[in-house]
């Protein structure tokens, strides 16, 4: 607690100063005065008290004394024209400190090393460019300052110099080291941190308030005199801490403590106690420069987090009031602020009481709105996150905590109702998207009334389906939908909502649909035929079709129809039910224009879809419904089911000798020929026999008058000659008349003949191939058969060498066996 000051005359003043017990005011006591000490101005000081040593630049000459006594020990007279020096101490443990000196004599550089009671030359003496105004050593480096730029020399073998940049506008190149090798330079009114390699060490630089005459570092702060006062900054953030007037103040240096001299005065600067700043900044509003302070120095952990937390919360708060929200939400979420707080900030967003206890800091009054909407907006974001970290902790907590698992709930209630509140009060297009979420939980009467204060009735359907609530979703959707000006006109949004209820709701679907069915009923339809819906198709079918005879006959044959061809239903039950449907519209249209003959282009058009669906569909029973069809009409119809049953021949007499068209005829035998079933590859004996031997028409089940129809033997030739391969050859001869020549059918013979031939000439050359085919296969069996292993009780593993044994094998192409588990190339 010494201080020592050297004056322009020579004189040498020692100082003691001690603190008072309230380390406010010190204790000033003049020890010593040397005026003996030189007879020229003193002009730079360095005291180590770890060697008790005083090193002094007087008369340009480097002087060493004691430091206790202020004796002298040796004038170093080498360094006879020196401007300037720097120290360099580092800790060397238990072999005491290391000490070195550097000493700038015009245009070189000596370099010395402490040892025993004096300093040695440590290496030659090194050149610079011009005489150096700043020297500062930095781990094994050296800062020079000259009168126009900076530069660095590498004390290692290769002794490196280089430039930095030029010093600019400053009076004098300025230099202090900061921790880990870092030094700060000065340029202009800048203040540049470079690294050892002279590269930039900090993304920033610190810009004074004006051209700097000396600057100084003194953990965590960074000092500079300026034309009348000492500015005060932290280094990182680079923060204006204080500005303090000194009148003509010129140097400034710092040990344990700092002081700043002037031609007659030297001031102590110290600052005072963390605890005191705090407050005092705290007061002031200065939040972030009270956390930059707390950041920078070294207190009781605990006891750093407990006033971080208090100061950033101030000043997050301070921001919010000051209407900067982008920061404010980014400080509440840095210390996980309760969502019940925040939402106290906006009077009246979730009701007039608060939903916590808790004391602001500032007063909460309703904000402006365009800073309301703003602010609501950083509100939902933070709202948004803490939702987010609510659903992970309810997925992976523990399900048997009850009581953490109801505050969960709670708290996720007032969120999402909050985020609702936010969404429509800011027009964020959100809404939608909030409500569709499955584990919204919305508290739904406020929400209600929310949405219906804003007529946000889309919204509203959202609420009451994602609640399950759908019968107030359907009533509310049936209600708009005849408003004209309503967002929910029309039908399509309650056909929408119907489609996606499924099976479990199908009493509201019926009740809902009957009055879509009733108001349009081709609306209505889409209800249960939508196919871009899964839970349409998934609907019981025979429930809805019963519903839609109940509520909409029309729409049966529509329905049928589309589960039948679209989803192909296989029910005979539908397939029957269709039929009826599609006859009984026939009949309807044959009883409305009494025409039996099916002239009418309607009658056509229904017989038509009735003849195609007999012939297409394989899932109806015919002799359920070959009962349901009249016996005076629609002998094509019935001929198709008397297919189907396997009445080939009733079938074929209707068609040739009834309906009379041998085309038809003709076509029916193709389609059945080839199908499955019981005498269908006798069709075209009956089709012959049609001909040959016709049947008496009263056997036909129909009622119509029709003259026993005469054997047409000229047709038979025709069909003989055309289908001989698909008639047995023997039974068609029994059919012929036996009057019949030869020549007759020597067509139809010669056609079989040349079948026969050709089929037996096929069948051989099958077998030739086949027998060869054996022979290969039987050649190869045998070539196999001849690479064989014999495994006796003696045969050894090539692998492991132990017995095979009983033990699985593989045998290699060369023949080696080995353990199917020595085995390393199984392919």
């Amino acid at each position: 607690d010494y201080l020592l000051v050297g004056t322009r005359d020579g004189v040498l003043i020692l100082y003691s100063i001690v603190m008072g017990p309230d380390q406010s005011t010190p204790d000033i006591k003049l020890v010593r005065t040397l005026k003996n000490f030189s007879k020229k101005p003193v002009m730079q000081m360095a005291a180590i008290e770890s060697i008790n040593l005083l090193i002094s630049l007087t008369d340009s000459t480097i002087f060493l004394f004691e430091l206790k006594s202020l004796t002298m020990i040796n004038q170093m007279a080498k360094t006879k024209g020196a401007s300037i020096f720097a120290v360099d101490v580092q800790e060397n443990g238990q072999n005491g400190d290391r000490v070195r000196l550097c000493v700038a004599v015009k245009k070189k550089l000596q370099i010395y090393q402490w040892k025993d009671i004096n300093f040695v030359e440590l290496a030659p003496d090194l050149s610079v460019p011009d005489t150096p105004r700043a020297v500062m050593w930095s781990k094994n480096s050296l800062w020079l300052g000259f009168k126009r730029s900076y530069y660095v020399i590498k004390l290692d073998s290769s002794s490196d110099m280089f430039e930095l940049f030029e010093i600019g506008r400053s009076p004098e190149p300025m230099i202090t080291t900061l921790k880990n090798g870092v030094v700060a330079v000065q340029r202009d009114d800048m203040t540049v941190f470079l690294n050892a390699d002279g590269k930039p060490a900090r993304s920033f630089t610190i810009t004074w308030s004006d051209t700097p005459a000396n600057i100084m570092y003194t953990t965590p702060y960074i000092m500079a005199i300026l034309s009348r006062y000492l500015e005060i900054r932290l280094v990182d953030p680079p923060t204006l801490v204080q500005s303090i007037e000194f009148d003509k103040a010129k140097l400034i240096a710092c040990d344990k403590y700092c002081y700043v001299a002037s031609p007659n005065c030297v001031w102590r600067v110290q600052p005072i106690r963390l605890s005191d700043q705090l407050e005092t900044l705290v007061k002031a509003k200065e939040f972030e420069l009270a956390l930059n302070l707390l950041n920078v120095n070294s207190i009781d952990v605990a006891q750093k987090e407990r006033q971080t937390r208090r100061i950033t919360s101030l000043l997050a708060f301070d921001l919010f009031a000051k209407h900067y929200f982008q920061r404010a939400f980014k400080y509440f979420a840095e210390l996980n602020f309760d969502v019940r707080i925040l939402i106290g900030l906006f009077p009246g967003l979730m009701g007039d009481e608060p939903l916590i206890n808790f004391e602001y800091p500032i007063e909460i009054t309703r904000l402006p709105s365009t800073a309301e909407q703003n602010g609501l907006t950083f509100l939902a974001d933070y709202l948004t996150v803490a939702r987010n970290n609510f659903i992970t902790q309810k997925k992976t907590g523990d399900p048997d905590d009850i009581e953490e698992g109801k505050k969960r709930d709670s708290l996720l209630q007032v969120i999402d109702t909050t985020l609702l509140k936010c969404y429509i009060k800011t027009g964020n297009g959100v809404v939608k998207s909030l409500l569709r979420l499955k584990d919204n939980h919305c508290h739904i009467d406020i929400s209600v009334k929310v949405l219906k204060e804003t007529n946000s009735l889309e919204e509203l359907v959202i609420l009451y389906e994602s609640k399950g609530l759908h019968e107030r979703a359907l009533e509310l959707l049936k209600n708009e939908s005849k408003k004209s000006d309503s967002a929910l006109n029309g039908f399509e949004k309650i056909i929408n909502y119907l489609q996606k209820l499924g099976e479990q709701q199908l009493k509201l679907i019926f009740k809902f649909s009957a009055w879509v069915l009733k108001e349009s009923a081709d609306s209505g339809l889409m209800i249960f035929i939508d196919e871009n819906t899964p839970e349409v198709e998934s609907l019981p079918r025979g429930k809805v079709y019963k519903h839609l005879q109940n509520f909409c006959p029309e729409l049966c044959i529509p329905y049928l129809e589309h589960i039948i061809h679209i989803w192909k239903e296989e029910g005979s039950e539908f397939h029957n039910d269709l039929i009826k449907l599609y006859l009984q519209e026939v009949e309807n249209e044959v009883s409305k224009t009494h025409d039996d003959m099916g002239q009418n282009a309607a009658i056509r058009s229904s017989r038509q879809r009735l003849v195609k669906f007999l012939k297409q569909s394989n899932s109806y029973t015919p002799q359920s419904l070959v009962t349901f069809f009249p016996t005076s009409r629609l002998f094509e119809e019935r001929a198709l089911l008397l297919g189907r049953l396997g009445r080939h021949d009733q079938a074929l007499a209707i068609y040739v000798h009834v309906v009379k068209d041998d085309k038809m005829a003709e076509e029916y035998c193709w389609r059945h020929y080839n199908s499955q079933g019981s005498g269908h590859s006798e069709v075209y004996h009956y089709f012959l026999r049609m001909y040959l031997s016709p049947p008496d028409p009263k056997g036909l089940g129909i009622k119509i008058d029709i003259a026993k129809p005469e054997p047409n033997v000229k047709r038979a030739l025709e069909i003989l000659e055309k289908y001989y391969d698909r008639i047995n050859t023997a039974e068609a001869l029994v059919l012929l008349p036996p009057t019949m020549k030869v020549n007759e059918i020597a067509s139809f013979l010669m056609n079989v003949v040349e079948d026969r031939t050709s089929r037996r000439r096929k069948g051989l050359i099958l077998k030739s191939l086949l027998y060869s085919e054996r022979l290969q296969v039987q050649e190869l069996r045998m070539q196999y058969r001849k690479n064989y292993s014999n495994i006796s009780e003696d045969k050894s593993c090539r692998v492991c060498g132990q017995r095979i044994g009983v033990s699985a094998f593989a045998r290699y192409p060369n023949g080696v066996v080995v353990h199917y588990g020595c085995c390393t190339d199984l392919k």
